[in-house]
């Protein structure tokens, strides 16, 4: 097996194809923007991620709007709402879980499928870069 370089995007491509039409995956995500805990636990890229784009410093106006928002997507759809972090911003993703919300529920399958192939792809690529970066 030859060692990551930094042209493996069309092998990190492929592994996120593994994602394809997995609604399970989404029931097994944390709810964005809620600290860890055992009802909610988060990865620590998860978590620095969130915290990075300030998720966990949301007024209280904001916190109650995502909370309404998260409760209200789970409901609809039975999967918490999933979104890439790393290329949204708090507000943009405050936006876009209210906008899915009238998404239909075929719909937000697809969307939290590509948006977990995002999050996947965006890890494993940081994880081929530091192999790289500690192998010179």
């Amino acid at each position: 097996m030859s060692l990551p370089n930094r042209n493996t995007a069309p092998e990190l491509t492929n592994v996120c194809r593994l994602f394809a039409g997995r609604e399970g995956i989404l029931r097994n995500l944390a709810r964005i923007g809620n600290l860890p805990s055992s009802q909610n636990p988060q990865s620590r890229e998860s978590y620095q991620e969130q915290r990075s784009v300030g998720l966990h410093d949301l007024t209280k106006e904001e916190r109650s709007m995502l909370d309404s928002l998260n409760n209200d997507y789970y409901r609809k759809f039975g999967f918490p709402f999933v979104i890439c972090v790393r290329l949204n911003r708090k507000e943009a993703i405050l936006q876009k879980c209210a906008k899915r919300l009238h998404s239909t529920a075929a719909m937000e399958l697809h969307t939290g499928v590509e948006e977990v192939k995002k999050i996947a792809l965006l890890l494993l690529k940081n994880l081929v870069i530091e192999k790289l970066d500690s192998k010179l």
